[in-house]
Parts: C-alpha cells; sequence; structure tokens
C-alpha cells in the first residue's frame, strides 16, 4: 500500500470550511485540466470508476463523473491529475480552483503531493477536505489551506511519527506534481457509494 494510503485514514479531525475560499477575488487561472477525455498518462485511477459524461449545465457541458464503493475499510477510491514537476512557480500561483457537484452528499479529501520517498522520511503530502453540494459549485483553495498528513511509519522494528498540520513551504510548491480527489465517508452510515461530478482544475494566479 502507498504512503498516502496509509496517512488518509487519520486524516479526519480537520475540517476546513469551503466557504471561505469563495470570499477571495476571483483571480486569473491556468487551466490543468478541462476533463474532456480522460488521459490515462495523466489521470491516474485508484479502486474508482471514472469516465466523461455530458451535463446540462451550458458552463460545464462535460465533466468527469468519479463513482465509489467504501464497502471494504482500507478502501479510498481516488482520481489524480498528474504534471510535470516544475509546473507551478511560487511566485505565480497562490491555489488550485475547480468546479464540483454531487448527487449524494459526497465528501472528498483533496490532496496535493510530490515524489513518493521509499525512506522513513515524511512523504510529501498535504491535504484539505470539502463537502460537495448538488449544484455546480466552484472551490478554490489556495495552498496555505493545505496541511501535512500525520504519518507513521516502522523502521528496524521502531515506529517514527510524523504529526500533522504544518503548512507547505513556498520553496516546495514547484515539486508538487499531483492533485487527488479522495472520497471518504465519515458520518454516512452504512451509505458505502460516492458519486461526484469534477470539472476545470485550475492554479489561481496571485
Amino acid at each position: 500500500m502507498s504512503p498516502i494510503l496509509k496517512c488518509l485514514p487519520i486524516l479526519s479531525l480537520l475540517v476546513v470550511n469551503e466557504a471561505s475560499f469563495a470570499e477571495a477575488p476571483k483571480a486569473k487561472s491556468k487551466v490543468l485540466e478541462k476533463f474532456n477525455s480522460i488521459d490515462s498518462k495523466t489521470v491516474i485511477l485508484n479502486e474508482i470508476k471514472a469516465k466523461i459524461v455530458r451535463t446540462i449545465d451550458p458552463e460545464h457541458q462535460s465533466a468527469l463523473e468519479m463513482v465509489g464503493d467504501f464497502h471494504n475499510a482500507d478502501s479510498h477510491p481516488s482520481v489524480a491529475k498528474l504534471f510535470p514537476a516544475g509546473t507551478i512557480n511560487s511566485s505565480k500561483y497562490s491555489g488550485i480552483r475547480f468546479f464540483a457537484k454531487t448527487e449524494n452528499e459526497t465528501k472528498i479529501y483533496v490532496t496535493i503531493s510530490g515524489p513518493q520517498n521509499k525512506s522513513d522520511a515524511r512523504p510529501f503530502v498535504l491535504f484539505t477536505r470539502i463537502n460537495l453540494t448538488d449544484v455546480w459549485t466552484e472551490y478554490s483553495i489556495p495552498f496555505s489551506e493545505f496541511r501535512y498528513a500525520p504519518f507513521k511509519v516502522w523502521k528496524d522494528g521502531a515506529q517514527k511519527v510524523y504529526p500533522g498540520g504544518g503548512q507547505i513551504e513556498e520553496s516546495e510548491l514547484a515539486q508538487i506534481v499531483r492533485v487527488t480527489f479522495w472520497f471518504f465517508i465519515e458520518g454516512r452510515g452504512t451509505d458505502t457509494k460516492g458519486r461526484a461530478l469534477i470539472d476545470s482544475l485550475e492554479l489561481v494566479e496571485k
């Protein structure tokens, strides 16, 4: 199991209110993904069904439909968008923006991450989480809102614990190569299925 999957189940205590994201002035953006198609070289699917669907919304005529099932407690259905290292210029971009909606109160983690280190170092994975609604909503998330995930690793019979909560440094932004959308079902009881639509993943200019 990858380091990201190991650390995500620990993330349930931090809640970020997406309402605050929309209060910032509209900034120019650079599109990372319009989701008109699924390119297997840059879009990675994990334990999830995903396809491009047509919608009746004139502003989102096509979108990525994500459908996942959490019947297995160790399952973390996700979609990841990959892009080249160095894409994010720390002097130019302040965060990410995308549009999303759901039909069943789906909640998702959004993570930003860099290349995975195979040593016992803390993985370069930061997260936030949002609640989706049944109408298309814009989510604009500054990089400063992401927090490092708590992480535990065993080496030579001893456990090393990395506490979560730290912010990303501006010097680290250029190392980000992945934005991932993860389903989670906290508070959903026996309802183990999630469905969401995602469109227009963008970098927000300062």
